[in-house]
């Protein structure tokens, strides 16, 4: 019985030294628990084949991402890893400007925001100045506008590619930019314009040559361009640069055998047209423009017209009065 007793008391003493051990590895452990440097800053942003720089200063980013990136792959770095990150908005990006927000808390209940403009463009691709690429985008491609990057001639569409274009249903870009990557112009052709299956020149050449329009703007300064020899669809349109900072500009034409004139609004130092094939195009700003009565082929209607109605008039007149001349001198009689 004694031996029994002994047993259970050697038990009872192993089973409180094993719970004193462990309250004293919990006790250590709470001991050594760090709550951190209470920063509520982050070390590092990325996002998935986005190229752009992080600041941890700098609380507002504006990125751009192609239309091809349907989600951002968000990852980041606290500078505390006990701080507390709440991440608003990363979900699959819609076209046009979407928000994405970082807000960071301290472990001493600070917060900072990082807050993210991603721009994703439209359904656009860009391929280089080379046929057989632009063929194969409208092929095979799946988006619906496709840019062609140029920095001196476009490159020309034969007729096999001018047939897949036309099939397609697809809209081409040719952007022009210099070596600085400035923009310089660019010329928008929509499939559904086209109409011919001959060759297809991009390039709009500079000045003008139609005899009438030189005459008319002898004297102005201005910025001429030609259709001419392009073949490029009607209704296709053309953006420029413009040097100056007048927001309205008039656009002179010959067309239909005769001088027409549109008003374009300069937007952001471009304005753009429509075109036609076989046109002269000038350019001016609105405060240099001529000052003639003769812009359009319409200009001598009303004066005609005014002097036909002032001797239609003067005839009914004469002939009233003679009437009634005739007819008293017949009543006197």
């Amino acid at each position: 019985m004694k031996k029994i007793k002994l047993v259970v008391l050697i038990l009872i003493l192993a089973l409180s030294s094993i719970s004193i051990i462990d309250r004293r590895e919990t006790f250590v452990d709470r001991t050594n628990y760090s709550v951190g440097n209470g920063s509520n800053y982050l070390s590092s942003v990325s996002f998935v084949d986005v190229d752009f720089s992080f600041d941890k200063e700098v609380m507002e980013y504006t990125i751009t991402v192609p239309f091809s990136k349907k989600t951002l792959g968000l990852t980041y770095v606290q500078e505390d890893p006990n701080s507390i990150v709440e991440v608003i908005g990363d979900e699959e990006l819609y076209v046009g400007n979407n928000s994405l927000v970082i807000l960071v808390t301290s472990s001493t209940g600070e917060q900072r925001q990082y807050g993210f403009t991603i721009l994703r463009t439209e359904d656009n691709t860009f391929i280089p100045n080379e046929e057989i690429s632009i063929k194969d985008a409208l092929l095979n491609g799946e988006e619906n506008t496709i840019t062609v990057a140029v920095t001196g001639e476009g490159v020309i569409l034969g007729e096999d590619t001018i047939d897949a274009f036309k099939t397609s249903g697809k809209v081409l870009y040719y952007e022009w930019r210099n070596q600085g990557g400035e923009f310089i112009s660019s010329l928008k052709i929509d499939s559904k314009n086209i109409d011919s299956e001959k060759k297809l020149n991009p390039n709009i050449k500079n000045g003008i040559t139609t005899a009438k329009l030189v005459k008319f703007l002898e004297g102005y300064q201005y910025l001429g361009f030609s259709t001419k020899d392009t073949n490029i669809p009607d209704g296709s349109v053309y953006t420029v640069t413009v040097d100056g900072d007048e927001d309205i500009y008039t656009l002179y034409y010959y067309d239909n055998d005769r001088i027409e004139s549109r008003s374009l609004r300069n937007m952001d130092g471009k304005v753009e047209f429509s075109i036609k094939n076989g046109i002269d195009y000038a350019l001016i700003s609105k405060k240099d423009a001529p000052q003639k009565e003769s812009i359009s082929g319409f200009s001598w209607i009303l004066p005609t017209l005014i002097m036909t109605i002032m001797i239609t008039v003067f005839i009914v007149a004469t002939r009233q009065v003679m009437y009634r001349r005739l007819k008293n001198s017949k009543k006197r009689k």
